[in-house]
């Protein structure tokens, strides 16, 4: 007969239940046993336990792996270059747009002026003489010597311009400055010189305004930009060194394109006294507005300056005294590449927008009086 299993005790507790069969302690025991090995098993299934530290080494990733010192300089040298690089390679020989060794090709030029002088005027006409390839202000050398008769600041490789113009209107800039620039220099110039439409939309600030200015220039690569003036560009603070982020901007419109600035900018108007009190005359390097970081900048220094008859004296210059519309004094506070070259005097004629010699100066003194002087336009900005 089939016994019936419900005569025999059930415990929850394995030990309970060898107990309960009748079987001795030693069994018990070993009962025991198998249930701690039975829940030891189960949680090592459940829950496997870290794998114990590997012998061989984990793969390590490519960035990971130590660079030697010959591959850290292969990276270094796509950046850089040596002078036997140099050396080997063939440059254009046209190293300076305005000579001699004035302003290079993909050089600054910072030109200041009082409000009011005509600098926005000579930079259009400055402009005009860079795609023409006529000398700057038709100034020519009088020495009797191997330059006699040679321009001061020759155009040596005439190029189109970019030019960034906040301060007049497209119809005023046409009917004021450009036309009258027409009888002297004809209209093929016209089609070489690049005004942006809407200006303010132009910035050197970090943003979108940079972005579509560097747009353009990468686009035209103008061989000559002028930013007319430098204090609508940016919102930093020309008096400390912050003025450095819309200049190093500009370094970076060069570095791309390979363009030539000119930069207007304003004179301060300041006056520094000494102790009686009397205005103390300050040089052209002196001269520019804000932070010294400026001057620094550049490669070129001109500053302008409306000269009275007793200013005029100040000037070194080969032409009797002439009654004119208004005389500029031209004053280089720095050059790089040259020796700063000596201050002179030109004549300025709003109406007729000349630049240049003295008009009414005597033919038989040398070749700077044969009628060469460039035009050029002098409204006062």
């Amino acid at each position: 007969m089939k016994e019936d299993d419900t005569d025999f005790p059930h415990a929850s507790d394995p030990k309970e239940t060898f107990r309960a069969w009748g079987f001795p302690e030693n069994v018990v025991k070993l009962a025991h046993g198998a249930e701690e090995f039975e829940e030891k098993h189960s949680v090592a299934v459940e829950a496997p336990a870290p794998s114990a530290p590997q012998d061989h080494p984990l793969p390590e990733s490519p960035q990971e792996e130590p660079e030697t010192d010959d591959a850290l300089k292969a990276q270094a040298m796509q950046v850089l270059i040596t002078g036997a690089q140099m050396a080997d390679k063939s440059y254009r020989r046209e190293h300076f747009l305005i000579g001699p060794k004035l302003l290079p090709v993909g050089g600054r030029m910072l030109m200041t002026a009082d409000a009011g002088t005509g600098k926005s005027a000579l930079a259009l006409h400055i402009a005009a003489c860079v795609i023409t390839g006529k000398p700057l202000f038709g100034l020519l050398r009088a020495k009797k010597d191997a330059d006699y008769g040679k321009p001061y600041f020759p155009v040596i490789k005439p190029c189109d311009v970019f030019y960034l113009d906040f301060e007049l209107p497209e119809h005023i800039r046409w009917q004021e400055r450009l036309h009258p620039l027409t009888e002297e220099f004809g209209v093929d110039f016209l089609s070489e010189i690049y005004f942006p439409k809407r200006p303010s939309e132009l910035r050197l600030d970090a943003g979108e305004g940079f972005e579509k200015l560097r747009s353009l220039i990468r686009a035209v690569k103008p061989g000559l930009t002028i930013i007319d003036p430098l204090s609508s560009t940016h919102s930093a603070d020309e008096n400390t060194n912050s003025i450095k982020q819309p200049l190093n901007r500009i370094d970076q419109l060069i570095e791309e394109s390979g363009t030539t600035v000119i930069l207007i900018h304003h004179s301060s108007a300041k006056k520094t006294r000494n102790l009686r009190g009397a205005i103390v005359e300050k040089s052209a390097k002196e001269r520019p507005r804000g932070h010294t970081s400026l001057v620094d900048w550049a490669d070129v220094q001109l500053h302008l300056e409306a000269l009275s008859a007793k200013d005029r004296r100040r000037y070194e210059d080969d032409e009797e005294e002439t009654e004119t519309a208004k005389v500029l004094g031209l004053e280089f506070g720095k050059t790089r590449y040259c020796q700063i070259p000596r201050g002179r005097k030109i004549e300025a004629d709003i109406e007729e927008m000349y630049f240049g010699r003295p008009r009414t100066s005597s033919p038989s003194k040398g070749p700077e009086n044969q009628g060469g002087a460039v035009s050029a336009v002098t409204s006062a900005t």
